[in-house]
């Protein structure tokens, strides 16, 4: 059985999480602090919150190429609720995508709907 996250290793997962990290902070207006395996995103980044975890998370699903579960937060631990580290996040990235079956990405850009299609025609 193919998983979503067959081809993706722990490394990959690490640079999405932090290139995604940084840009988060960047298209927010705000500075990032140094990011490293113990920092711990909610509470180190400014205005990282339950509005921007969701869309963090799609971010690094779309650098890794796969389609991701944004239901999952995977910035907090699932049962108690303590905010992960980013290594902890790392884990949790990895064992959400592992475990789901593969679905492929597809770009709404490049996706033709009935009514586009008509007024390209």
């Amino acid at each position: 059985m193919l998983v979503a996250g067959a081809n993706v290793d722990r490394t990959l997962v690490l640079e999405a999480l932090l290139a995604t990290l940084m840009e988060v902070q960047d298209l927010m207006g705000q500075t990032c602090p140094p990011l490293g395996g113990t920092t711990v995103p909610i509470n180190e980044l400014p205005m990282f919150d339950s509005k921007v975890w969701p869309v963090a998370y799609g971010m690094v699903g779309e650098k890794l190429k796969v389609a991701v579960a944004v239901d999952i937060n995977v910035f907090r631990q699932e049962k108690t609720k303590i905010p992960n580290t980013i290594d902890q996040t790392v884990t949790a990235i990895l064992k959400a995508i592992q475990t789901k079956p593969l679905t492929p990405i597809s770009s709404p850009a490049l996706t033709a709907t009935p009514a586009l299609a008509k007024e390209t025609a």
